[in-house]
């Protein structure tokens, strides 16, 4: 059973990582290049902030619910008109507490009508994910693997018949886009719906608000924490809009284009982190120790994530001219900056997972509480005298103190041990993969041979001071699935 489970987490996960990127690079890229950057940009900020208070519509629900149903898969009859009664309850809180958040942006009654279909969008995806737990906790990996990329592909099918075949007269529209996606997830939880049912015996409909509080009462420390996550990775486009008056839009729409190679990036930090989570998990309920597995995953992870940022540096003006019609020096500058956020954000993956593992939540929300204030003010601060630089900057050191912040705390709770020679071995393949990608820059004028030979070099380099170890992290995953 473990194997079987372990099998389908992966097969879930890398399916994810196929899809989402290549609609972020693919359908959404395009559409950045068709509307343009203020157009855009009035959507990134809108959708945004129509994230930032989404986990009010599930506060811990899909997680609990999914515990819950593998332990006594018959509660299912129960539990399921319960939480749905419960979340259409959250889904109104949720409503009334964006739209009022969106007062502080003053967006205009076109901004307005297209946040009332981004907020219904947020919605139908929280459904979608809760329907999805029920068939993960009933076993069905594979209905729960396909259901998770249905959506991204009918938004890319959707948006191949818009792009190509044309059959609304005009220039392509901003809200078209937003449709498909609302298209997606209607047809996705139909299909969701339909085999949840079929696996369902008789349904009981009933209303229990005592078990609505026993959920709430184990699960609001993670909603307090996703929330505060929310803040310091999606409030600086909206600030960029508010804080810029009349020019945000569009340095809302720049930032976004840089943003989008951070956002696919970011998701093989997930993967990562959703291999290690029920790793780490077993360990500590053994008392097993996590150092050897801590460290492993966590140089692999910087290493990759660190050539990333480098080869996005020094090749950034090439890299933003073969995705965007409209980019500029600047833009490309704030890709450059924007991608060293990356090393941050996976340090965060490894050593945020192993708190989380850990059940340490009042430490994640203290960290997250610090990093949130943290950000906002630097963004407030630097926003209005260097635009989408002072984001990219308040992004970078963002993710970097908190990162800082989580290897302390797990220092600190599971006595991990300082290695000097790992830490200057670190630094000393940072400096040498910097050299290597301003020699791959400036000896090689084509982007892939260039990103190529940056990236072989530098793995060549971590291999020669023993920091890229794939076999031990395969040998260390297994062993925490025996």
């Amino acid at each position: 059973m473990k194997q079987t489970f372990f099998r389908n987490l992966i097969f879930l996960l890398v399916l994810n990582v196929l899809i989402k990127p290549l609609y972020v690079l693919g359908v959404d890229r395009t559409v950045q290049n068709l509307t343009g950057h203020g157009e855009y940009g009035l959507y990134f900020a809108l959708f945004n902030l129509s994230i930032l208070f989404s986990i009010i519509l599930d506060i811990g629900i899909t997680n609990y619910n999914n515990r819950i149903i593998a332990q006594q898969p018959s509660l299912i009859k129960k539990y399921l008109s319960n939480i749905l009664c419960f979340k259409v309850l959250l889904f109104i809180l949720y409503c009334v507490l964006t739209l009022v958040a969106a007062i502080f942006l003053q967006p205009t009654k076109e901004g307005y009508y297209i946040l009332g279909i981004l907020i219904l969008n947020q919605g139908l995806n929280s459904l979608l994910l809760y329907l999805r737990s029920n068939l993960s906790a009933l076993q069905f990996f594979k209905l729960d693997s396909f259901l998770s990329i249905l959506d991204k592909l009918l938004m890319i099918l959707l948006f191949g018949w818009l792009y190509y075949f044309k059959p609304i007269a005009g220039e392509f529209q901003i809200e078209w886009f937003v449709y498909s996606q609302t298209a997606s997830y209607v047809i996705t939880i139909l299909v969701a719906t339909v085999l949840l049912l079929q696996r369902i015996p008789k349904l009981q409909f009933s209303f229990d608000f005592s078990m609505l509080k026993k959920i709430w009462k184990e699960s609001y420390l993670l909603a307090v924490i996703v929330l505060l996550m929310g803040i310091y990775t999606r409030t600086d486009a909206v600030l960029l809009k508010k804080l810029l008056g009349t020019d945000g839009d569009v340095q809302a729409g720049i930032y976004a284009s840089a943003f989008r190679l951070l956002d696919a990036a970011n998701q093989f930090g997930f993967l990562f982190a959703a291999l290690l989570l029920p790793i780490f998990s077993r360990l500590i309920r053994r008392g097993q120790k996590v150092d050897e597995l801590t460290a492993v995953s966590f140089k692999t992870i910087f290493i990759f994530s660190w050539m990333l940022a480098v080869v996005c540096l020094f090749f950034r003006n090439e890299i933003m001219q073969l995705l965007y019609h409209d980019t500029t020096i600047y833009s490309a500058n704030i890709l450059g900056i924007l991608m060293f956020a990356l090393p941050g954000a996976s340090t965060v993956y490894i050593f945020g997972t192993l708190l989380a593992a850990n059940r340490s939540l009042k430490e994640l929300a203290f960290a997250t509480a610090v990093t949130a204030i943290i950000n906002l003010s630097l963004n407030i601060i630097l926003i209005p005298k260097y635009q989408c630089t002072g984001a990219a900057i308040a992004a970078v050191s963002t993710q970097c103190i908190i990162g800082l912040i989580e290897i302390f705390i797990s220092r600190k709770i599971f006595h991990l041990k300082m290695n000097p020679v790992l830490i200057s071995k670190l630094i000393l393949f940072s400096l040498l993969s910097l050299a290597v990608g301003y020699v791959a820059h400036l000896f090689i004028t084509s982007l892939i041979p260039g990103v190529i030979a940056g990236l072989l070099v530098s793995l060549l380099i971590a291999f020669a001071l023993k920091l890229f170890e794939l076999k031990k992290v395969r040998a260390l995953l297994v062993s925490g699935e025996e």
